[in-house]
This record gives C-alpha cells, sequence and structure tokens, in this order.
C-alpha cells in the first residue's frame, strides 16, 4: 500500500536527543511532527488537535505513557500509539500491547530504520482503519430483511413498516409496477 506523505504526528519524551531524532525520521519522510515533553502538555494537546501516530515514553512527568494511552482509547478518533522507554520490561511491554498500544520500542534504538519501519506500519494501519470507517454503516441500519436487500434511506423506511405491520395480524396489500419484487 502507497503510503501518503502528510501525516502528522506527536512526540512525547523528556529526552531532547530522542526528540531530535523523531524530528530527522519525520523530516525525511515528509511527515508533520510535534514534540512534546510532559505527559500533561500531550493530554492538552491531544484534547484539541488529532494525530494520526503519537510515540510516547512510558516514564513521563504528569502522566505515564500508559495513563495518555488509556485516555486516547476512550476517544473517538484514535491514534496509533508506539510506547518507547529505556527502561523496559516483559511485563510492561505485554500490558502496553493489550491496552491497544501498536508496538514498544526500547531505547536507545538500534536503528533509525527499525523506528521508521515501526512509525510505517502503524500509519499504514491507521489509514487501513480510516477507509474501513468510511464503509461501517450507522449503528442500527438494516441491510437485509429475509430475502430483501438494500441500504438507501427509502428502503430503511420500507423495513421500518414491514417490522410496523408484521406485529398486527391485518392483511398488507403491496402495489407497484411489474417486476418491483412486490412478492418478497
Amino acid at each position: 500500500m502507497a503510503i501518503q506523505k502528510n501525516y502528522n504526528l506527536l512526540f512525547i519524551d523528556d529526552d531532547r536527543d530522542i526528540l531530535r531524532e523523531l524530528e530527522g525520521i519525520a523530516r525525511v519522510n515528509r511527515w508533520s511532527c510535534l514534540s512534546l515533553n510532559t505527559g500533561s502538555e500531550a493530554l492538552e494537546i491531544l484534547d484539541r488537535y488529532r494525530f494520526d501516530a503519537v510515540v510516547v515514553e512510558l516514564s513521563l512527568p504528569g502522566f505515564s505513557g500508559l495513563q495518555i494511552l488509556e485516555w486516547m482509547r476512550t476517544q473517538p478518533h484514535q491514534a496509533e500509539v508506539i510506547i518507547i522507554t529505556a527502561r523496559g520490561s516483559v511485563d510492561t511491554a505485554v500490558k502496553a500491547l493489550k491496552m491497544g498500544a501498536f508496538d514498544y520500542l526500547t531505547k536507545p534504538f538500534e536503528t533509525a530504520e527499525k523506528v521508521r519501519f515501526c512509525l510505517h506500519h502503524a500509519l499504514e494501519k491507521h489509514e487501513l482503519l480510516k477507509r474501513m470507517q468510511q464503509f461501517q454503516l450507522p449503528e442500527g441500519t438494516v441491510t437485509e430483511f429475509e430475502n430483501i436487500i438494500g441500504k438507501s434511506p427509502k428502503m430503511q423506511g420500507v423495513y421500518e413498516i414491514i417490522r410496523h405491520v408484521s406485529a398486527s395480524h391485518s392483511n398488507v396489500l403491496v402495489l407497484g409496477e411489474s417486476g418491483t419484487g412486490k412478492e418478497l
């Protein structure tokens, strides 16, 4: 899948060197980015702006990376989250992934290419999820009623009439042109 170039990324870490490294990766890939140093700043920004991916340090002043991840999972706009840390453990990694993190990377990064690869796949997943949401119908929408198939607003009205009439013991006369499926 071809990845677009205009993604918005948020980097949150209290280590300026790590932020510069992440910013460099974003710059090379022509991705927009914003870098922050604390979890408190991050929550303020995340409440006002949308991002496609967030890279967040596990141990931050204010709010931890896991607290930020937990808060983000309650929001309607779901960015992909990558947790990074210098003091990682298997237990923490498993917990982060179970909470919905896309990945868990340890610092210092082995290579910038590994981080770029991880970000690329997170953005690709984010793009696929956005496309899938375009095809989801509103909750409560009926697309099939026995042998009748359709999802237009007019068909939703027909389904509502069928539900209403089917609850009674009345006879129903269906009128329409020949070949329109009145026998269904």
